[in-house]
């Protein structure tokens, strides 16, 4: 508590100002309705379906068969039976 009361001497005061926007694209300054926006917004993250879901499919809802991958990665082809002896 000591050194917390120091360095808030030392760094001096800062002010901070809490602002979000709210679905119409209006600032919020008030605690309750920023609260109340990053609640809404982690109940509809964690219990909906994620993009990954619901871009997966073909449309019947099953995982799509020919799902393309991009990485970094170079493609290595699998080894031929001579390659493995």
């Amino acid at each position: 508590m000591f050194f917390e009361k120091c360095k808030s001497i030392k760094e001096g005061f800062k002010s901070r100002t809490y602002l979000m926007t709210n679905d119409d694209g209006n600032l919020i300054s008030d605690p309750k309705m920023i609260i109340d926006k990053f609640q809404t917004y982690f109940e509809n993250l964690l219990n909906n379906k994620s993009d990954y879901e619901t871009n997966n499919t073909d449309g019947s809802g099953e995982p799509a068969e020919n799902q393309i991958y991009v990485t970094v990665e170079p493609e290595v082809p699998e080894p031929s039976l001579e390659e493995i002896k």
